[in-house]
């Protein structure tokens, strides 16, 4: 268990966190705050090397959290 694998979970975890906010963000700060969280996870997921037993997962995650960082900023700039 190197680096390696804590950069995968820390991003994953990231990405579960920034999930929760999303569900209950009501204000621009809020909103704001799930931007931050989704912009954090997608940086530690982009550290994923392609060695990685979970590098597939990774990228797939990582468009997952595209998507959901451009919903989270359509709602902070609706607000």
């Amino acid at each position: 268990m190197g680096p390696q694998i804590l950069t995968f979970e820390v991003a994953v975890s990231t990405g579960e966190n920034a999930a929760r906010l999303a569900k209950i963000a009501a204000s621009k700060d809020d909103w704001e705050l799930v931007v931050g969280k989704w912009q954090q996870a997608i940086a530690q997921m982009q550290q994923v090397p392609a060695s990685h037993a979970s590098y597939a997962t990774a990228q797939s995650k990582l468009q997952e959290y595209q998507a959901n960082l451009a919903a989270a900023q359509q709602q902070s700039s609706q607000l």
